[in-house]
């Protein structure tokens, strides 16, 4: 359930005659006294484990988990 991070961003070339596509990073987010943000862990308040049968089902638990969260905010 966390979520290690890139927090990078590629800029895709393609070779006119091949079709040949490859990305490159020209980019990446770096925050005073911290330093890039590539790889930095996000833990998320309400930890939800997806099952299998669930996701085989098209069933997202940590997407319902969060919309009921939201909802008891607007309650």
């Amino acid at each position: 359930m966390p979520v290690p991070g890139t927090c990078s961003f590629a800029g895709w070339e393609v070779l006119g005659d091949s079709g040949v596509r490859w990305g490159v990073v020209p980019l990446g987010v770096k925050v005073a006294g911290v330093g890039y943000l590539d790889n930095h862990q996000t833990e998320p308040d309400i930890k939800v484990a997806n099952t299998c049968e669930a996701v085989v089902k098209g069933k997202d638990e940590q997407l319902e988990a969060a919309v009921a969260e939201l909802l008891k905010e607007i309650k």
